[in-house]
């Protein structure tokens, strides 16, 4: 059997990469895959394997701006004030453009911590807008070096469950269409 490790931090992710077949982790941008591969290229590889990345993706469907938008943060806080994910972010190098959002967590202001995340993390971290935006979101983890994409809505995104299904199927056979 194949071993998989979910890895966030940095000393998981080393584990992962001398010990795994493969690496899953999520909550980054596309422009963090290649942070994750140097860190785990420093690991002493104990497999004769390649290691293997994968990530979670969370696509918010298509739909009404203020609705797709407010989902996806509200998608974020309930992981980025988790000490876990906010020390990944810091390291990663989202700290700073997280402090209000975290400040306003701590300080009981959920939704003033909503909206202070920025819009350029909420566009780092969920892939939103059209169908065709979604591909070329989904796709660009993989053209930045991931080997595999799990794909999720998050919970916060409403909808019909059967259209949600549908719409993810759809996205699945767009890019592979791709290749």
């Amino acid at each position: 059997p194949r071993l998989a490790l979910g890895a966030l931090g940095p000393r998981m992710q080393s584990l992962a990469a001398a010990e795994a077949d493969m690496l899953i982790t999520g909550m980054l941008g596309p422009g963090d895959v290649q942070r994750i591969r140097e860190h785990a290229a420093q690991s002493d590889r104990q497999l004769e394997t390649p290691l293997e990345i994968h990530v979670g993706v969370f696509v918010v469907p298509p739909g009404e701006p203020e609705a797709v938008d407010l989902a996806a943060r509200r998608h974020l806080t309930n992981y980025l004030p988790v000490p876990a994910y906010a020390e990944f972010h810091q390291w990663l190098g989202r700290g700073r453009a997280l402090d209000e959002m975290n400040a306003r967590w701590a300080s009981g202001d959920r939704r003033g911590a909503v909206a202070a995340i920025p819009a350029s993390v909420v566009r780092e971290l969920v892939v939103t807008g059209s169908f065709d935006e979604c591909v070329a979101g989904v796709r660009s983890y993989l053209d930045a070096g991931v080997d595999g994409v799990n794909l999720m809505i998050p919970a916060t995104a409403s909808g019909d469950p059967h259209a949600m299904g549908e719409f993810l199927g759809e996205l699945v056979s767009a890019i592979g269409a791709l290749g």
